[in-house]
């Protein structure tokens, strides 16, 4: 599990390299909630998906070669306000992934 330092700030895009694969993701404040899109070596996978704690952030397991998840105190919502303090952002690697659901 790889965490990943996002800032406190509303939008914001940054780039790993895990597992063989270059991952683009942008996280966007959609006013109640933050959104996000993912590219994998430079495809678009998902795009404006709603980021949800505890979940993935790609939703269907046959795009995703890793994958993102929000870790939030008490589930709540992921919050820019709220970024590396009560929420955090993780890479999970394929074999990381079996022990989340889906």
């Amino acid at each position: 599990m790889l965490d990943i330092a996002l800032q406190s700030i509303p939008n914001q895009s940054f780039s790993i390299n895990a597992d063989g694969y270059t991952y683009d993701v942008t996280i966007k404040d959609a006013g109640t909630y933050m959104i996000a899109d993912v590219s994998i070596d430079g495809i678009v996978v998902i795009s404006g998906v709603r980021c949800m704690p505890y979940r993935f952030l790609i939703p269907y397991p046959y795009l995703a070669k890793g994958n993102f998840i929000f870790f939030t105190d008490n589930e709540e919502y992921p919050r820019w306000e709220n970024f590396n303090t009560s929420q955090r952002l993780s890479y999970l690697s394929p074999d990381e992934m079996k022990n989340y659901a889906y």
